[in-house]
């Protein structure tokens, strides 16, 4: 694979991109809690977590899942608007967005000062993560969910939200937290952005940030999805894995654990 910051794939229907926006840098402690020993020592005290955005392509639309951070932290991420640029798509071409939550390396990238980079986009959230940072009033988040907010439609429940395109709570890493689950002739993509880290809080689903809204909720969630996505045998999407952060789920005996998929 030459491109490191852009691959393709096709399921069924569905051209799907993934983009790096780059990457922002964490410490240790923040990014890898409750994590084992062995797995802590792995990882320095700080670097540089992967920024991996989806964009869906069929004949009608082009949605792409959060929008990383634009120019909130400086010249290590914001690269998204470039790489579509580079596969010749424009920001007012996005048909919709599907805000999975709202920290701020997914949703910074979404307006420049107080304009929409998407203009001509649609966007779905869920009605708690609404809620929840309508609270914040004093964060940056809140301001650009602020600023976007007569453009958001709200949602209550699972819903598909074009044919084949499902959101589906699970909540923890923030209270409206989404994963998206594509489907197209027997093929299963599921994007689950921030549901997990690193790959190995697939074998330890204890494993979370530190700004973890509720590790108790995170954890319930990650052990459903993990049997759920095994069962499935879907293909697996990880916004903060290693590029471009797809993968399945394997299971030997009572041990789960992520497979990164082969790339040509």
């Amino acid at each position: 694979m030459k491109n490191k910051t852009i691959y393709h794939d096709q399921l069924g229907q569905f051209q799907i991109s993934i983009i790096s926006d780059g990457g922002f840098p964490v410490t240790r402690d923040f990014f890898i809690k409750n994590a084992p020993e062995k797995v802590i020592d792995m990882y320095s005290d700080s670097f540089l977590a992967p920024l991996n955005f989806v964009l869906i392509q069929n004949e009608n639309k082009k949605i792409l899942i959060d929008a990383g951070f634009g120019k909130e932290i400086g010249a290590v991420a914001g690269n998204l608007v470039n790489g579509l640029n580079t596969i010749n798509i424009l920001p007012e071409q996005i048909d919709l967005i599907i805000i999975t939550h709202v920290h701020l390396d997914h949703i910074g990238g979404l307006l420049e000062q107080t304009q929409p980079i998407y203009p001509n986009a649609t966007y779905i959230m869920s009605k708690r993560e609404y809620d929840f940072i309508m609270e914040e009033t004093s964060s940056r988040e809140y301001q650009i969910i602020s600023c976007l907010k007569d453009r958001i439609s709200l949602i209550e429940e699972d819903v598909e939200v074009e044919n084949g395109i499902k959101v589906i709570h699970y909540p923890g890493h923030t209270p409206g937290h989404l994963v998206v689950e594509i489907e197209s002739e027997d093929q299963i993509l599921i994007v689950t952005n921030d549901l997990f880290n690193i790959p190995l809080s697939i074998t330890y689903p204890d494993m979370c940030i530190e700004k973890e809204n509720s590790q108790k909720l995170g954890k319930i969630s990650r052990e459903l999805f993990i049997k759920n996505a095994f069962k499935k045998d879907a293909l697996i999407h990880a916004c903060h894995f290693p590029f471009p952060g797809l993968g399945k789920i394997k299971k030997t005996l009572d041990t789960y654990s992520w497979e990164t998929k082969e790339l040509t």
